[in-house]
């Protein structure tokens, strides 16, 4: 605990120490009946949750929690594997499975060992599919089972009576003394609802599910109320060793955090009338409003934190952790003490955590990959129900204020109502999945529980849905079928009657409770439309994540203030009252919302600048810990510069790269009275180097040349700060930039690829290079190349063949003492039995990655530079140069268990005892330190010690930020302070203790630059490039290029056009005069003809090029031929009678014909066969009525049978129009079948 007036807090170190209490506590004896009790509890296939430990020592901790003393190689190991994933737990040691475990001198010597130890007992097998992992230590083999006490005796304080474990002694799934009736009589929990049938994961076999509480029978008090731990002894402090070479314990010392995770759900929380309580990083901070100190709260497991909460009382806050196994750290307020520890509640993380109404329980929702939703007795640090809460993420879970033992959560595309039933055997935690039904699923982020059982919950489009049960009842919507909110509903309220929800749109709106309480609609339509009784928009790109009311001094309940957590980076402070008289709202906090990109200290005085992936550029004056000024872009912001004297005497200029690939270069100067800021920031210049986000910016050691290079477009781009930034030129590269540094001999820039080369370019000089054309440079000579090569592989190979060789003398040495000892039978049985050993073993594959790690960062130093990449070469720093000194020299020998470097791989190896990703790496200001920023969050600072290359101390590792990776890492001018911002969105100074000595801290730094930029006319600003679109410089050069190009050619034409107009005049001139002439002295057409020859000449040109371009058109001419037959032949061909419409001129009448498709060759032939016949029965006379009828039927049918439009024929031609021939023509087709029909009849 600490506050940020004070210089951190003063905790004393106890890294290597431990309660002697602890190291020396005998185990107690149970009883017989107890005994039995215990194997009762192991043949249960129920799993029950450790009871927790009777009350130690105010001062002291529990015994599951005493530290055990540490070599600091083990130290070392623990700071190592903190980094790495999280482990699974160790399998539960069961009573028949104790003396098989260990042996008795075995089990002595493990007492004395790390509370963490390497699982070096797994099979071959396992050995070979997945690294080692760290495990909690069992419970030593020979240990007594405890005995009960003598009656009458009470159990000393920080051991374990007969009904409880000693802490630590007893994991999930094993059964203290105590629980073993509880475990008998408990049924088998069942299988979680979404969890697979069959055989559990180990998370679920360690985190069983807990159905069953009987709070008769769990007779436990739990601690001492009056019991505190010792958070001074707790807290995560920095991890370092001692020896030569190594930083103090307190070279680091918090001075002000810059940061809050406004990204994070509930992540502000109202303690009393002054003071709000958030998570930044490791730290719990309690911010003042009136006086804006901070007071800050370091955790204990030192990952981060996932979730918090404050008691109903405000006497008491949680704090849910991250990292293996978090703990839930419950405070007391406001004396800050640390009250109680809820411990395995969870995997990796605390998702969220709430407090029940009267205060007496509280749950938690666990992360991925568990989702535990646990149920807990905080006061007895104790858990009463546990269960798998869902197959995805769990947003949030809150109780019900009124109704006793229901419980609502929601989360990913899911809502599940929670109800603490009452059974014979006890508490049954049951869980019903709400049914979206005919509503799109959504998720869930805000609700709120009714009174009456009811939930009202957001969703993602802005309307609100009514819940009865586990059915919607009715959507609630605006008016107009509008939503409520446009976007997601983010939280909901019941506060005074009325319902209070807010939005990521930035709008808080009031809604009748009694209106929505009795909602009802038909069931057709599910939409029950209302208005608002009023409304409130926070701010254009406000993102309100949540809210919480603030306490008035005299407990008002009118009180209409709330607090707002903004999603855009701020806390607001709004009036959400109706009256008239209401406050406009108010920002009262801003933060950088999301990734800091990059940070720049001030040359001169204890300022910085940061820039973060909101688009934000702040400058800081962290000795007054006060914003100076911010600015907000339209692209996000990926790096920023604060260039010295040598760019800027004043030393006011500051260079921003964003995501849209535009540079800003900007200055400092006055506000205006009126601003809430003490400077503004005004844009000087506003270039657009390359298409995508500028991933580097680096200026050359005489603040000549500043350049930029982008991961999108793969170039580097050069400009000349002396010309007010003109461009030079830039270089196509071969892949994506991702680092940049200077060297230090030369104007050369050392530029890191995503492939894993680093090529050294020469600057090039702006009066050598002709860009009048395009800035492309052509490299040349300007460019020399180093392609790294990964050598882990070979390490590994390396030391996996020392151990094999050793392992092979240890056997070559047992098999000569057996010889010896034994003969030649045992020697060969022996030998025998190890070679079969060894051959089961199977010999893993060491191989180089198959594709190039990038490189993250490059450090130059002296002659040499050092790389940190990503993938299997983190963790390392690899020592490097162009030129290899065995470039000319033969390829050495191998030598087994060694690695033996070959020509153009790393000169050398710098382990940094980590598989963490290395993202920052920077020398202080004085030169006295390595500052490094890993991927994990955490600072490392290692002493620079002197020798041959770069020689590093061992490493101080302080955890700073909770996810991600550290993307800024400087120091102060004067070596006295060091800024760290991260992709947490924290930005935290630390003040730097040289060899344990306090430092005077120099005066604040307002008056330095007012000083500095005092009556400096500074000039006009320039327009800034808003749209993201906009063209780049090189573009915008070949556009203008292209335009200049096209106007010079249209020029040309036109010049081209006017002589042939000139000339082809005065030829008619000619040829009139010529007219005019006697016919003697005219010259004939011929004569007119320069040579005869040339009309022959173009004639045959013009033939042969309509024969190239039909030659050229042949495909395409062919291709669109093949269509149009196919299209022909699928609808055109085979129509027998198109659709033809008669409309009548003097009526109404509208006569038509049907669309009739050919018969097929079957109905054709038949049709003929038909026509045939009838002409064979018909025996009339020729000029009979029957031949007349046979003769037009013929002829029908023939006509049917063209592509010709048809004809109607009938035996009076003046009456064509009648209903019987309209009657014909339509009935045509069905005629045809009928006919067809009768003769096959007849066939038959």
């Amino acid at each position: 605990m600490s506050e940020e007036d004070t210089s951190g807090p003063n905790l004393k170190d106890v890294t290597n120490k431990v309660s002697a209490e602890a190291l020396q506590e005998e185990p107690e004896q149970t009883t017989a009946a107890e005994q039995q009790e215990v194997a009762a509890t192991e043949s249960s296939d129920a799993k029950l949750v450790p009871t927790p430990p009777k009350s130690p020592k105010e001062g002291s901790r529990p015994s599951s929690s005493s530290r055990k003393v540490k070599t600091p190689e083990q130290a070392s190991d623990e700071i190592k594997d903190d980094s790495k994933e999280a482990k699974p737990a160790p399998e539960p040691v069961t009573a028949d499975k104790v003396e098989e475990k260990a042996e008795p001198a075995e089990a002595e010597q493990t007492a004395e060992k790390s509370e963490y130890e390497t699982d070096t007992d797994a099979s071959a097998n396992d050995a070979a599919d997945a690294p080692k992992k760290m495990r909690k230590k069992e419970k030593p083999a020979n240990d007594p089972v405890p005995e009960a006490a003598p009656e009458g005796e009470e159990a000393k304080e920080g051991e374990a009576t007969p009904g409880e474990a000693t802490p630590g002694e007893a994991t999930s799934g094993e059964a203290t003394p105590g629980e073993a009736t509880e475990a008998a009589k408990q049924p088998e929990a069942p299988a979680a609802a979404e969890g697979a049938e069959g055989k559990k994961s180990p998370i679920e076999e360690k985190y069983s599910e807990i159905v069953d509480y009987n709070e008769e029978e769990d007779t436990d008090p739990g601690p001492d109320p009056n019991f505190y731990y010792n958070l001074e002894e707790m807290y995560a402090r920095a991890k370092t060793t001692t020896g030569d070479g190594s930083t103090p314990s307190n070279f680091l010392t918090l001075f002000h955090s810059f940061g809050y995770e406004c990204l994070k759900r509930c992540n502000l929380h109202v303690l009393d009338e002054n003071n709000v309580l958030f998570s930044a990083g490791n730290y719990i901070q309690i911010l003042n409003l009136e006086s804006k100190k901070l007071t800050y709260l370091p955790t204990v497991g030192g990952k981060g934190i996932g979730s918090i909460a404050v008691h109903p009382s405000r006497k008491y806050f949680a704090v849910g952790e991250q990292g293996y196994e978090p703990d839930i750290l419950i405070f007391e307020y406001p004396s800050l003490k640390l009250y109680r520890i809820c411990r395995k509640g969870t995997e990796t993380a605390y998702a969220f955590l709430s407090f029940s109404p009267d205060g007496e329980r509280l749950a938690s929702m666990g992360s991925s990959p568990d989702y535990m939703l646990t149920i807990w007795d905080w006061r007895r640090e104790k858990i009463i129900l546990r269960s798998k809460a869902h197959g995805q993420d769990v947003f949030r879970v809150t109780f019900s204020t009124e109704i006793e033992g229901q419980l609502t959560t929601g989360g990913l595309g899911h809502v599940k109502f929670w109800k603490m039933a009452a059974t014979f055997t006890g508490l049954k935690l049951q869980g019903e999945l709400g049914k979206f039904g005919r509503t799109a699923i959504s998720d869930i982020e805000g609700y709120v529980e009714l009174p009456d059982g009811k939930v009202l919950s957001g969703s993602e489009w802005g309307n609100m849905l009514l819940w009865d049960g586990d059915l919607i009842k009715c959507e609630l919507t605006s008016v107009d079928n509008h939503n409520c909110h446009k976007g997601q509903v983010q939280d909901i309220f019941l506060d005074e009657g009325e319902l209070i929800t807010a939005g990521s749109d930035g709008y808080v709106k009031i809604w009748d409770f009694e209106t929505i309480d009795g909602a009802d609609v038909l069931e057709e339509d599910a939409s029950f439309p209302m208005e608002p009784m009023s409304e409130m928009h926070v701010g254009e790109g406000v993102n309100i994540v949540s809210m919480c009311k603030t306490v008035s001094e005299n407990n008002n309940d009118t009180n209409s203030m709330w607090l707002a957590q903004d999603a855009a980076g701020g806390i607001w402070k709004l009036d959400i009252s109706v009256s008239l008289t209401k406050k406009a709202p108010e920002l009262i906090q801003s933060y950088h919302a999301g990734p800091i990109r990059g940070t720049a200290p001030c040359p001169y005085t204890h300022m910085m600048a940061s820039i973060g992936e909101d688009g934000t550029i702040r400058v800081m004056d962290y000795l007054r810990k006060h914003t100076l000024v911010r600015n907000k872009y339209p692209a996000g912001g990926s790096a920023v510069l604060w260039p010295g004297r040598n760019v800027d005497s004043k030393m006011v200029t500051l260079i921003g790269g964003f995501s849209d690939g535009v540079v800003r270069v900007m200055t400092l100067d006055h506000a205006e009275q009126e601003s809430e800021f003490d400077l503004k920031i005004i844009l000087l210049h506003a270039l657009k180097p390359h298409k995508g986000e500028v991933t580097a910016m680096i200026i050359d050691n005489e603040g000549k040349t500043l350049v930029t290079g982008s991961a999108e477009d793969c170039t580097l781009f050069f400009f000349d700060i002396t010309s007010q930034y003109l461009p030079i030129g830039f270089i196509k590269l071969e892949a994506p930039v991702t680092t940049m540094s200077w060297c230090n001999t030369s104007k050369k820039v050392l530029v890191g690829l995503k492939t894993g080369v680093v090529l050294e370019v020469q600057c090039p000089d702006p009066g050598e290079i002709d860009n009048s054309v395009t800035y492309e440079i052509q490299p040349g000579n300007l460019i020399r190349r180093y392609e790294f090569k990964s050598i882990q592989h070979k390490l590994a190979k390396a030391a996996y063949e020392k151990v094999k060789l050793k392992r092979e003398e240890e056997q070559q040495k047992r098999l000569d003492k057996i010889k010896e000892a034994e003969g030649e039978d045992a020697y060969l049985e022996e030998k025998k039995a190890i070679e079969e050993e060894n051959a089961a073993i199977e010999e893993p594959v060491f191989e180089a990655p198959a594709v190039p790690n990038q490189i993250l960062k490059i450090l130059p130093y002296e002659d040499k530079f050092y790389l940190s990449l990503d993938g299997i070469d983190a963790g390392c720093l690899y020592e490097c140069t162009f030129t290899d000194p065995l470039t000319d020299m033969p390829t050495p020998m191998a030598i087994l268990g060694e690695w033996v470097r070959l020509c153009g791989e790393p000169l050398r190896v710098i382990n940094m005892e980590t598989d963490t990703t290395i993202h920052e790496i920077n020398v202080m200001q004085d030169g006295s330190n390595i500052m490094v920023g890993m991927g994990d969050g955490t600072i490392r600072v290692h002493k620079k010690l002197s020798g041959s290359g770069l020689q590093i101390g061992p490493p101080y590792t302080l955890p700073a930020h909770s996810r991600g990776s550290v993307n800024g890492l400087i120091s102060s001018h004067d070596t006295r302070f060091l800024m760290s911002g991260g992709a947490d969105g924290n930005l935290f100074v630390y003040k730097v203790n040289h060899a344990g000595v306090e430092l005077s801290l120099p005066s604040p730094a307002d008056s330095l630059l007012k000083a500095r930029v005092k009556d400096e006319k500074l000039p006009p600003p320039v327009d800034d490039i808003d749209d993201v679109k906009a063209y780049s410089i090189e573009e915008a050069k070949q556009k203008r290029e292209h335009e200049k190009m096209l106007k010079t050619a249209e020029d040309k034409k036109v010049k081209v056009r006017k002589t042939i107009t000139t000339l082809r005049s005065k030829f008619k001139k000619l040829r009139n005069s010529n007219k005019d002439l006697p016919e003697h002295l005219a010259l004939s057409a011929r004569d007119f003809e320069m040579d005869p020859k040339m009309g022959t000449i173009i004639a045959t040109e013009v033939a042969e090029k309509k024969d190239l371009i039909r030659k050229q058109l042949a495909w395409n001419s062919e291709k669109h031929r093949l269509q149009l037959q196919k299209l022909r032949k699928r609808f055109k061909d085979v129509i027998a009678t198109d659709r033809i419409v008669l409309h009548a001129v003097e009526s109404h009448h509208v006569v038509a014909t049907f669309r009739c498709a050919k018969p097929s060759e079957a109905m054709q032939q038949a049709l003929d066969d038909f026509k045939k016949k009838l002409t064979e029965v018909s025996g009339g006379a020729p000029g009979s009525r029957d031949n007349r009828r046979v003769s037009s039927i013929l002829r029908t049918t023939e006509t049917s049978d063209s592509m010709s439009r048809p004809v109607i024929y009938s035996y009076q031609p003046l009456q064509i129009f009648s209903s019987f021939s309209v009657l014909t023509v339509f009935c045509m087709p069905l005629l045809y079948s009928l006919l067809t029909l009768i003769l096959f009849m007849h066939e038959k």
